[in-house]
């Protein structure tokens, strides 16, 4: 599809009263020639219609002229949106960009995400072999770093500190 008439009634469809209306033209949007504008897709994602969401959200992800552009945006979903098939579609979708572009926004947004399923999406999209090459040997395990203590890096190993034993024996090393 390329023809800038057909571009604008899928354009136009977006607007629509009807729900199966923006849900066709939202799908048709990832098979443009062109690239849509970022913006014209961004406008529409607050749309009622989770299949409209999601198939907004696929075209972003495939968005060829500037990937990088989509990811902060593509994150905010991840992260906000209700429903699982529009999150999933947004991983996949930040999954497309190249490492560099992603991992530093993705590292942020797992320092501060508190769900435990978006926390996983986040860490598959890290792990995704676009992104991992990435990595640097010593950035390597961040993400495992960030996991664990549940939001923030840490620069070493954990350390255990002894506690007493309740059975009354003596200090244990807290490990178990």
């Amino acid at each position: 599809m390329g023809d800038k008439s057909q571009r604008d009634a899928l354009i136009a469809g977006l607007d629509s009263e009807r729900p199966l209306v923006r849900e066709a033209a939202s799908s048709a949007m990832s098979y443009l020639n062109e690239s849509p504008r970022a913006d014209l897709l961004l406008r529409h994602l607050n749309d009622s219609n989770p299949r409209v969401r999601e198939n907004l959200v696929r075209a972003l992800g495939r968005h060829r002229s500037n990937p990088e552009a989509a990811i902060p945006k593509l994150i905010e979903v991840i992260r906000t949106d209700s429903n699982l098939s529009v999150t999933t579609a947004a991983q996949k979708g930040a999954r497309r960009v190249t490492a560099p572009a992603v991992i530093e926004p993705v590292m942020e947004a797992l320092r501060t995400e508190r769900d435990w399923t978006r926390r996983q999406q986040l860490v598959q999209v890290l792990n995704h072999e676009r992104v991992r090459p990435g990595f640097t040997q010593d950035q390597e395990y961040r993400p495992l770093r960030v996991l664990r203590k549940g939001g923030t890096e840490r620069t070493g190993p954990k350390r255990h500190r002894s506690r007493p034993d309740p059975a009354g024996a003596g200090p244990t090393t807290g490990i178990g």
